[in-house]
């Protein structure tokens, strides 16, 4: 018992302490605190407004091959290889397109776009324009300029992809409902707006050529096997088959939106969505008292105090 009281007094005797400690420092403390304030305001108000555009998209239905029971074991007799039966999502197929290379390409051979990605300098929202970094882009010749960045040379295909996906798209599938929400951040308004309906259109206009290929080889497969089958019963499940390919090409043909229909349309957001200086000004702020206020302690339990004879370098070197 006897040992409990005394531990715990020891316990309250070292608070005091420590509290003794940091009041001594009160009025470095507080200066330390002005001082980071007035940087973590600085820098937040360095940093450009960021705006995000959004578009809502109401999936179409999966489109499905549907090969009749039976069908399949018949045709290897007769030497014909046709796929199995299977459903596919054209949404999950959607989506790994968005986020890929290839889809990025069609937009990095647009030098507006590439522009507007790798050369801004900020946005000027009084006038509603764009002002580019001189060292990037050539507003006489209209063209981008070769420059290096983190010792890499820009522009980059492969970190051209990696800056436009990681901090300008984003998208997600709400599993309950199957409907697609996707996002395009920029510090331009007027430029977010811009390549998420372009992103809309060149992505079904991108799964529609996939498909319209895909149907395309298959119906001819189907009618050079057709032509050189004898069986009745053959003819007519190839017939129905390739019907099937030739509905497929007339819908990707009819409709523009091939893949999702738009249930809200993209706008120019008028609010910015980042940064929240006021967020980085306190976390800022706290977490370089935090780094001070253990540095106090450390030199305290070392016997050092912070004085305007204090040598850093000769801390750090004590052996």
């Amino acid at each position: 018992m006897t040992d409990e009281i005394n531990y715990s007094e020891s316990e309250i005797i070292d608070l005091r302490k420590y509290v003794t400690l940091l009041w001594s420092y009160k009025k470095f403390l507080i200066s330390t605190f002005i001082l980071f304030g007035v940087i973590a305001v600085v820098y937040a108000k360095s940093l450009p407004n960021v705006y995000t555009s959004q578009i809502l998209l109401s999936p179409k239905d999966s489109q499905s091959f549907s090969m009749p029971s039976g069908v399949s074991g018949l045709a290897a007799v007769a030497g014909i290889a046709l796929p199995q039966s299977k459903e596919q999502n054209l949404v999950d197929l959607s989506l790994e397109v968005l986020s890929s290379m290839d889809f990025f390409e069609i937009f990095y051979n647009d030098q507006d776009f590439l522009k507007d990605l790798v050369a801004i300098k900020k946005y000027d929202s009084g006038n509603r324009a764009i002002l580019y970094d001189d060292k990037k882009y050539d507003p006489k010749t209209d063209t981008l300029k070769s420059f290096e960045e983190n010792g890499i040379l820009f522009p980059s295909f492969q970190l051209s992809y990696e800056k436009f996906v990681l901090k300008h798209l984003s998208f997600k599938k709400d599993l309950k409902t199957g409907f697609v929400s996707i996002s395009v951040r920029h510090d331009s308004p007027v430029v977010a707006k811009e390549w998420l309906d372009r992103i809309h259109f060149q992505l079904n206009n991108y799964v529609k050529s996939m498909k319209k290929e895909e149907a395309n080889e298959f119906k001819n497969y189907l009618s050079k096997e057709l032509s050189k089958n004898n069986l009745p019963e053959i003819d007519a499940v190839l017939s129905g088959l390739i019907k099937q390919q030739i509905q497929t090409l007339m819908l990707a043909e009819a409709s523009n939106d091939y893949v999702f229909y738009i249930i809200d349309t993209p706008r120019v957001p008028e609010l910015k969505t980042g940064p929240n200086r006021a967020i980085i000004c306190i976390m800022f702020s706290a977490i370089s008292m935090f780094i001070v206020i253990f540095l106090i302690i450390i030199l305290d339990i070392y016997n050092y105090k912070i004085t305007p004879s204090f040598n850093l370098t000769k801390f750090l070197t004590k052996k």
